[in-house]
């Protein structure tokens, strides 16, 4: 009984972890819209400074989509690490 509760602990804590990752990441699609937009108008008036905020804006975003992929790349190799591990107690 104990054994299953975990399991079901784990699977509840594992689908609220990809729930956030996907939040995240359409947090970040209209946040890329909003700062590409400000950067176009800051072309436009050809405010540099803008322009230039805008671009780390980017960057920073490309780093956070990194490091969710690592995130996720990590999360999967440890689930199927423990899942070799179950069977192989099974046996």
């Amino acid at each position: 009984m104990m054994m299953k509760n975990e399991k079901i602990l784990k699977d509840i804590y594992e689908e609220n972890r990809a729930i956030n990752r996907n939040l995240q990441r359409l947090t970040s699609i209209g946040l890329i819209v909003v700062l590409s937009n400000t950067i176009k108008e800051a072309k436009e008036n050809g405010d540099n400074k803008i322009v230039s905020v805008g671009k780390a804006g980017l960057f920073a975003l490309a780093v956070a989509q990194l490091l969710l992929l690592i995130s996720d790349v990590s999360a999967l190799i440890r689930r199927k690490d423990e899942e070799k591990l179950t069977e192989y107690e099974e046996e």
